[in-house]
């Protein structure tokens, strides 16, 4: 593995290095070996991930999340790129060492998930939103538990952190221009003001923002219960009925250390109406139902 340090002056590269060493080290040590060729502290966090992608449209600043690290395909290994915006005040190094973790997590969860069916439009839709979620949770929890157990007495940072990352999580869902904005798109569908395409098309964003953000904020409410805000958070119109079973169905495979979520297909399906959509294979082509919500 290589460690590609973009900021800061030799010594500040030097203990950047040692402090990341010690978590991304453990790459090596599992069985078998993760195959994590780079890790990329970089100066331009976007452009770097565009490079290696090959792509010029990454841009982790989306709505109203902002991503400081991602994982990227490369050759036959991985890389984890992350932003400079994990060295500014607000962050510490336990802060970090959560990214670092979390991060590390989704490297190793690539390899346990079994391949997705291709011949069912359905299948792939569903069960590949279902990876993500359950991805990212799982992600988060094991790395909040092992910060917790290395850091028994949080830093003021990381405090903040958490207490803020739920905060903003939370005023997301509970902002009405999303549910708002996805009920306005669905009657000009209705008044066929905008096709099937052009309604996916404009829907599918706001589902990335708001179905991760319930993820993000829901593993956090588990993980610290005594952290305040959790009732503002259970107001949001997309923590309905549907929504808790599929995050009772997250956790539950959680504990059991299960990748294998075939089972979920019909949860997610029930949960991404909370967004108009219901998918159905057909003949011809895959058709969505645009549903009231």
């Amino acid at each position: 593995m290589e460690l590609v340090i973009e900021i800061g002056d030799p010594q500040q590269k030097k203990l950047i290095e040692l402090e990341m060493h010690p978590v991304f080290g453990v790459a090596r040590d599992l069985n078998p070996p993760l195959n994590l060729t780079k890790v990329i502290l970089a100066a331009d966090f976007d452009a770097k991930v565009n490079e290696l992608q090959g792509t010029t449209n990454y841009k982790s600043s989306r709505d109203d999340i902002t991503a400081s690290a991602k994982i990227v395909d490369i050759n036959d290994g991985v890389a984890i790129v992350l932003s400079p915006m994990l060295f500014t005040e607000e962050e510490d190094s336990e802060t970090r060492q959560f990214v670092y973790l979390h991060e590390l997590m989704h490297a190793v969860n690539k390899r346990k998930f079994p391949p997705i069916p291709t011949d069912s439009y359905c299948m792939t839709t569903y069960l590949g939103n279902l990876h993500i979620f359950y991805d990212e949770y799982c992600a988060d929890r094991i790395a909040y538990k092992i910060i917790d157990e290395i850091y028994p007495t949080r830093s003021p940072r990381m405090q903040a952190k958490i207490e803020n990352e739920l905060k903003h999580f939370t005023l997301l869902l509970n902002n009405p221009k999303y549910y708002d904005a996805i009920a306005r798109e669905i009657r000009l569908f209705r008044r066929h003001m905008i096709n099937i395409d052009g309604f996916l098309a404009i829907i599918t964003p706001f589902f990335d923002t708001v179905s991760l953000s319930i993820v993000h904020a829901w593993t956090i409410a588990e993980q610290y219960p005594e952290i305040d805000g959790q009732d503002e958070l259970s107001k949001s119109k997309f923590l309905n009925g549907k929504t808790l079973k599929l995050l009772a169905f997250l956790k539950t495979k959680y504990e059991k250390k299960s990748f294998d979520l075939k089972d979920g297909v019909d949860l997610v399906a029930d949960f991404m109406e909370n967004f108009g959509m219901r998918f159905e294979d057909r003949p011809q082509q895959p058709y969505c139902h645009v549903l009231d919500i």
